[in-house]
């Protein structure tokens, strides 16, 4: 992906080579063989991808999810790469706020963004540090939809919540992390997620982010459940 600034704000101009396929074809292939789940969708060919990701951020554009706008798709070069040009929503990534940036307000945010996600039929399966964006106005959006389905099922979007959950503990803290998701989500949607809140539910990209991972989930469990009173 490409940063740029146009005349209407910053663009992002996605490019999707065929090594990028490739690479996503053996990754869903092991996923498949491991978990007996192969992920988020994945179309086999890079304009499919790439209209399968102008589409979702259509819907969820059209929904009022806080997205990047479509501006153009299409092949360049010589290579015919997958091109997709956004209009994106200014802002930083969540991950490079410090920490008295992180009111209560603003950790409250993305779980109101992703229950729109939600209510629009529509599931994430990426969210990281990296994949929410916070204004200077306080607002927070999506910085783009690269994994998004529009028909996945409901363990997809509990998925989603315990991403999340990982997502703003690793920048918040424990603590203020599970606080933020009772305050948005309520104790019984929280328990609904609980069994996604491990290792193998999380993206991929995700579990790279975000340092020694697999313990952090394990400390969320025993949070969660002891705040709600469950067992984990």
């Amino acid at each position: 992906a490409f940063e740029g600034e146009s005349a209407d704000g910053p663009v992002r101009l996605v490019v999707i080579g065929r090594d990028a396929t490739d690479a996503q074809l053996l990754a869903k292939a092991f996923r498949s063989l491991w978990f007996k789940d192969s992920g988020p969708v994945l179309a086999l060919s890079r304009p499919q991808q790439i209209e399968h990701r102008a589409y979702v951020l259509l819907l969820a554009e059209r929904a009022g999810v806080a997205v990047p706008s479509v501006v153009a798709a299409g092949s360049v070069g010589d290579r015919r790469d997958a091109m997709l040009l956004l209009q994106s929503r200014p802002g930083r990534p969540l991950g490079t706020l410090a920490a008295e940036d992180l009111t209560d307000d603003l950790l409250d945010r993305p779980w109101a963004l992703l229950r729109s996600l939600h209510e629009a039929g529509l599931s994430h399966q990426g969210i990281d540090p990296e994949a929410l964006c916070c204004g200077d106005d306080g607002h927070v959006a999506f910085v783009d939809l690269a994994t998004s389905d529009p028909a996945a099922p409901d363990s997809a979007q509990q998925a989603d919540l315990a991403s999340l959950l990982v997502t703003l503990a690793s920048v918040a803290g424990e603590e203020r992390a599970v606080a933020s998701a009772r305050r948005a989500l309520g104790d019984e949607a929280l328990v609904a997620a609980l069994p996604l809140l491990q290792q193998p539910a999380l993206p991929r990209s995700l579990r790279r982010t975000v340092p020694d991972v697999r313990h952090l989930t394990g400390r969320l469990r025993a949070s969660v459940a002891s705040a709600t009173g469950v067992e984990p």
